[in-house]
């Protein structure tokens, strides 16, 4: 998760896209969403169910993709390559799953556009899944907004001004401030930056880290890949900088280098890479001139930590 600035992006002019509670009633004056909502919340509320729609329209969603650079506000996957984005309210519209059961939801933010972010499905979508350690935990945000203290739950229209939030929102908290990323059992994995788990800090890290599930298999997996080629190349970096300093060059030194270059191309085509098949296009026919034993048998080698 990084900071994201919500000042970047205009609010996107459909948010105040004018219609009818009954499309049918030429003569019900066009309103927003929003008062359409006050009406049908109340008081006194009205029967049935009330139809969200503004905040999944193409504007709001290429407005979000645009704030977030086309990745998920919260794990950083760039959902633009592969799936469409759900759009995600940080405070639920519909309902809340609370300690104390299911309670209305933040219906007068449905539209607002300092509460909409652009998530990945497996983020936003409840759902069991695996942590990278092999447990399972339900996953996904869907209508869990944790809050610090229940008894000053908003109830009505304003009154979530005087709540705090326990999950992170990246365009109001810098992630940086309570999130921090460690190597464990050779996987990059996410911890509160606080130790103390009583902290407001750590649990707002630690609720965050699990609903969002920023630990989970799948995103550590990937996460990991990303970190093994930046960690070579820091190594070829320092190897560089020292081999400036040597006069002559040292020959064993250019073939670490080279061989370190090799594992980092091992790795963008190996089985489970992204985007395989065109790393193998362009790396497979260089390596068969330059690499007698790949030329023998193609194998990928086995990754060593440097």
């Amino acid at each position: 998760m990084v900071p994201l600035d919500r000042q970047s992006v205009p609010r996107p002019a459909r948010l105040d896209k004018l219609g009818r509670t009954n499309a049918k009633d030429k003569n019900e004056p066009l309103r927003t969403e929003l008062d359409r909502a006050r009406d049908h919340f109340g008081p006194p509320s009205k029967a049935g169910k009330f139809e969200f729609s503004v905040y999944s329209d193409p504007e709001v969603k290429e407005a979000l993709s645009k704030l977030s650079g086309g990745k998920c506000a919260y794990c950083e996957y760039y959902y633009d390559a592969g799936q469409p984005a759900d759009v995600e309210h940080y405070r639920p519209k519909g309902r809340i799953d609370s300690p104390n059961g299911k309670l209305p939801g933040y219906w007068w933010l449905a539209s607002d556009w300092d509460n909409l972010l652009p998530s990945c499905i497996r983020c936003n979508r409840p759902e069991n899944l695996r942590l990278y350690d092999g447990t399972e935990m339900p996953m996904g945000k869907g209508d869990r907004f944790p809050i610090d203290d229940e008894n000053v739950r908003a109830g009505a229209e304003g009154q979530h001004a005087g709540e705090q939030p326990l999950l992170l929102n990246p365009c109001d908290d810098d992630p940086r401030d309570y999130l921090r990323f460690v190597e464990k059992d050779q996987a990059s994995v996410v911890i509160p930056k606080e130790d103390g788990e009583e902290s407001l800090a750590a649990r707002r890290a630690r609720q965050s880290i699990d609903i969002y599930g920023l630990n989970r298999e799948g995103l550590v997996t990937d996460r990991t890949r990303e970190m093994v080629q930046i960690k070579l190349s820091l190594v070829i970096l320092a190897k560089l900088v020292h081999l400036l300093e040597q006069n002559p060059p040292d020959p064993a030194m250019i073939e670490d280098l080279m061989a370190i270059e090799r594992q980092k191309l091992d790795l963008h085509r190996a089985p489970g890479a992204r985007y395989a098949a065109m790393a193998r296009t362009l790396i497979d026919p260089v390596l068969k001139k330059i690499d007698p034993l790949f030329a023998a048998g193609g194998e990928i080698r086995e990754y060593r930590w440097p």
